[in-house]
């Protein structure tokens, strides 16, 4: 099996050694790059109400013209959600919890949008063609 000049059995470990360290790397590259400043956006009828971390457990009422609370956003151990809402269908605090990048909560009868951006500065938003 193992011939003169072709793979031995040295060669075989170092491979494998070598895959595992690319490994390693790559999936501690990857846990980093997806957890860390991430921030939801919180907007309400195409206005921008504001942006918040997601690493800070907080929560922010969604208020209409009047001052009076429609909705209500937790965020909690890196996630946010829809814990309260004025409309009779529920179906926003009813679509869970979001987290990664692109993820968004509607709330269509009082058009509030949430959505997960990437805190990094030289991150992309969209790509528009």
């Amino acid at each position: 099996m193992f011939e003169k000049g072709y793979i031995t059995r040295r060669d075989i470990v170092v491979i494998v050694l070598l895959l595992a360290v690319s490994f390693a790397f790559f999936a501690a590259w990857a846990l980093g790059h997806s957890r860390s400043g991430r921030q939801i956006r919180i907007e309400q009828r195409g206005v921008l109400l504001g942006i918040y971390d997601l690493d800070k457990d907080q929560v922010i009422p969604v208020r209409d013209a009047d001052g009076n609370v429609i909705n209500q956003v937790t965020v909690a151990g890196g996630q946010a959600h829809m814990t309260e809402a004025n409309c009779h269908d529920q179906l926003c605090v009813k679509q869970g919890r979001i987290s990664k990048v692109g993820q968004s909560i509607v709330c269509l009868p009082n058009r509030v949008v949430i959505t997960v951006i990437s805190g990094e500065k030289n991150a992309l938003d969209s790509v528009v063609k």
